[in-house]
């Protein structure tokens, strides 16, 4: 039952962003209209991981979670660190927060995390001139080089910790099933957070979709958007 329900709030979710990034092109920027285009043309491939995760026999047991992880909820003392913010993602129903759902929807939190904080920073150092000459076409792959590894490093100190505990995937079959759903899940929620709210930031879900699919971004013509129009978005 709890596969089932997770499954359809997917599809669910996936569908009502799909049509918010048909009704909304008038207020996706212009030099990103073709790759919302790019994404909208591929909701049957986004899909699939959605029913490779239906079909996955699953091995873990359910448990409460933070609901809402990222680098942003994170903060060091000085000698240790203290996670914040438990009330889960804001946007979905109180009802879906309280439900016990796999340790790895956190961990994918995390590595969608390391994404945007990787674009973050490059398109603030980008936005201040403090990388010369440099557009993002040309730092774009040592972003995406620094959140590869630091991603790798983070999932692999946290199975290494965990170990054989009971949410952890007893194969690496499944494990890889059930992360490919929850990035992907995460990252189409984070697309319609940004329809919603920051247009001027959508160039983040929108790459991490395509490099999530293995389709070819265009950056050769994307521009950094102006300071002051949105806060920096949430790591």
């Amino acid at each position: 039952l709890y596969q089932r329900s997770t499954f359809q709030s997917m599809q669910n979710l996936l569908a009502r962003v799909m049509r918010m990034l048909d009704g909304r092109g008038s207020i996706i920027p212009k030099d990103l209209r073709d790759q919302a285009k790019l994404i909208a043309s591929h909701q049957r491939e986004i899909a699939a991981r959605f029913d490779a995760f239906l079909r996955c026999p699953l091995s873990i047991e359910r448990m409460r979670i933070h609901g809402d992880l990222h680098l942003g909820q994170i903060l060091y003392t000085g000698r240790d660190f203290a996670i914040i913010d438990f009330e889960g993602e804001p946007a979905r129903p109180l009802s879906e927060r309280r439900l016990k759902r796999t340790a790895l929807r956190d961990v994918a939190g995390m590595l969608r995390s390391f994404h945007y904080a990787a674009l973050t920073s490059t398109i603030q150092q980008l936005r201040t001139g403090a990388l010369g000459d440099f557009d993002f076409a040309g730092m774009e792959p040592w972003a995406t080089f620094w959140r590869t590894w630091s991603s790798w490093a983070f999932l692999k100190g946290y199975l290494e910790a965990a170990g054989h505990a009971a949410f952890i995937p007893k194969s690496d079959n499944e494990l890889k099933i059930l992360l490919d759903a929850f990035v992907m899940d995460k990252a189409i929620y984070e697309l319609g957070y940004e329809l919603n709210n920051r247009p001027d930031w959508l160039l983040i879900p929108l790459l991490s979709i395509s490099q999530l699919l293995g389709l070819e971004s265009d950056t050769e013509h994307l521009i950094v958007p102006k300071p002051g129009i949105h806060e920096s978005p949430r790591a």
